[in-house]
């Protein structure tokens, strides 16, 4: 299922073909939707077993010739990179496309779109640790901020990146997914955490948001 995903139009709306077929009856009971919409029943009724048979037919590519497609994808890139990708960890961006991950080395991560087309499409290094302003101790800080993170639940986050600045005696890090950038229009990935820690007493606060949406702020016994 991680092959269609979001962009899988029959799982998504055949459950909620039965809810149409009541609506429609209801509305034909109270004698709306008459004229046109009568000759379009009719013809389904009339020719349901061809609709049936070419909607079974329709099912069964899309979930079989699809995700054997990508699983021989994800392999024969993995041995061009030299690495093992995980198919699991791939995630549609499209109808005919993919996201692919995975650590290239101790500082940066790889970030793949890949098509179903023509391969590999884009692809960009990801650094792990950004800083703003040059902070002293920027990879401290961040280290601080992913022990923080391992402590709680969720771990929706699969290749953490940390953006790290100062101000006024507090700094802050910025937790994210390195493929936030790729799905701006989607739910997965979008979960950013913000942590301000004082400088001078190592105290922290945490907050959290969600798609882009409000902040807010979490209970100081989130983290263990």
């Amino acid at each position: 299922m991680g092959a269609v995903y979001f962009f899988d139009p029959l799982a998504n709306l055949l459950p909620l073909l039965p809810v149409f077929i009541v609506f429609v009856g209801y509305l034909k009971s109270r004698g709306k939707w008459n004229g046109k919409f009568n000759n379009f029943c009719t013809f389904v009724t009339n020719n349901r077993r061809s609709l049936y048979r070419t909607l079974v037919v329709v099912l069964l590519v899309w979930l079989t010739v699809l995700p054997v497609a990508k699983f021989f994808l994800v392999n024969q890139i993995s041995e061009a990179e030299g690495t093992k990708i995980s198919y699991q960890g791939t995630y549609p961006v499209s109808p005919v496309r993919f996201l692919a991950a995975y650590q290239y080395n101790d500082t940066h991560y790889k970030i793949m779109e890949i098509s179903y087309l023509s391969g590999i499409k884009r692809s960009d290094f990801i650094e792990k640790v950004n800083s703003t302003g040059g902070v002293p101790d920027a990879s401290a800080y961040a280290e601080g901020a992913g022990e923080l993170y391992s402590t709680a639940l969720p771990q929706e986050i699969d290749y953490p990146v940390y953006w790290v600045s100062e101000d006024n005696g507090s700094v802050t890090v910025l937790l994210s997914d390195a493929r936030n950038s790729y799905v701006e229009r989607w739910a997965y990935f979008r979960t950013v955490y913000r942590f301000v820690f004082d400088k001078e007493s190592g105290e922290y606060e945490a907050y959290a948001s969600e798609q882009e949406g409000r902040e807010k702020r979490l209970d100081e016994n989130y983290f263990e």
